[in-house]
Parts: structure tokens; C-alpha cells; sequence
């Protein structure tokens, strides 16, 4: 049985995208270059918004496409950016859950060849149907052995570990513009 993606109505993004291009475009560029490139700058701003925009529109599109799948002996997730699917069988699920915003988290065992299996957590993105799908994935799991509150724990841990690396990475980036210019200077001057 399929589950789709929720997804969001592109419509009004594809028309503010339109209308932000057709502005760009209407804004008159510089006659020299003495003149403010005020113009060029906001040209800038507007088409790189658009292009923003349009990328949010293009993973609604993609959402709306990709699913899980629920097999007899498997359920199947389809990530949407890289269309690739992820297959794991029932007997492998320790524990699951349905997130806050009604994803679906998987803690399971993936085993590699030659290697001892490891717990590895999977969110979906958020599911139309979510409790549907939860009604059909309890009858097909044999135990569950992760408590479903140690699931959310290890999902809220993961959003704040990615939402640390994302800070740091922001804001480290102006000591990365200083050491580079330090380094360089201290180039320049050895030759």
C-alpha cells in the first residue's frame, strides 16, 4: 500500500516567482559605471529570491511524487531528493513512531556484510496519512524493543545536533575569512 508525502499548493509561490522575475527585469540597469549600481544590486536580490522560491516549489513537486510503500514483509521509503529507496524488513524494526509533525521515525538494524548489525534511525518526511500507515505497520511488526519516546528523544537529538553544525558553520564563518586573510598575509610577506 502506497502513503504519499505531504506536500504544500505551489501555485502562489510560482506566481510571486513570476512576479519577481518580471520585476528584476523591469528595473533599469546603470548607463555607466560612475553611475549607484543600486539597480544591480537589487537585481541581485530579487532573482536570487525568485530562485529560492523555486526551489522550495521543486521539492513540493518532488514530495508529491515520492511515498512509503508497505509491503508484506517490508516497508519501503522513497527519499525524495535523491529518489533512491530505502528497504527494510519488519523483522528488523526495533521501534517506531509517528514525530510531532507527523513524520515517521524508524529505529532499525542494518547490517552490512562481515560487519555486526547497527541501530540506525530513519524520519520520513511529514505523511498525508499518517495514522493509516501506523494501523498497518503495528499488525506487520513482530516486537518492538525501542520504547517509542526513545525514538522521538533520538529524533529531537539529531535536530539539534544538525541545528548546532548549521550555527557553527554560519557563524564560524567570519573567523574563516579572517585566518584565511591572516594566512595569505603572512604568504605575502615570506615572498
Amino acid at each position: 500500500m502506497r502513503f504519499p508525502y505531504s506536500h504544500e499548493p505551489t501555485t502562489g509561490v510560482l506566481i510571486l516567482i513570476l512576479i519577481l522575475i518580471v520585476t528584476g527585469f523591469l528595473i533599469p540597469l546603470p548607463r555607466t559605471v560612475a553611475e549607484p549600481q543600486y539597480s544591480v544590486v537589487l537585481r541581485i536580490v530579487l532573482f536570487g529570491t525568485a530562485a529560492i522560491f523555486g526551489l522550495w516549489a521543486m521539492l513540493q513537486v518532488l514530495l508529491r511524487i515520492s511515498s512509503v510503500i508497505i509491503a508484506d514483509d517490508h516497508i519501503a521509503v522513497q527519499f525524495p531528493l535523491t529518489w533512491r529507496w530505502r528497504r527494510i524488513a519488519f523483522r528488523h524494526i526495533q521501534g517506531y513512531t509517528r514525530t510531532r509533525r507527523g513524520a515517521l521515525a524508524i529505529v532499525y538494524l542494518r547490517q552490512n556484510p562481515g560487519e555486526k548489525p547497527k541501530k540506525r534511525l530513519l524520519v520520513t518526511p511529514v505523511i498525508a496519512s499518517i495514522d493509516a500507515l501506523l494501523a498497518l505497520v503495528e499488525g506487520k511488526v513482530p516486537v518492538t524493543t525501542v520504547p517509542a519516546e526513545i525514538v522521538l528523544n533520538r529524533v529531537t537529538a539529531r535536530r539539534l545536533i544538525r541545528i548546532m553544525l548549521f550555527l557553527i558553520a554560519v557563524l564560524a564563518t567570519p573567523l574563516y575569512v579572517v585566518f584565511i586573510e591572516r594566512l595569505l598575509y603572512g604568504f605575502s610577506r615570506v615572498f
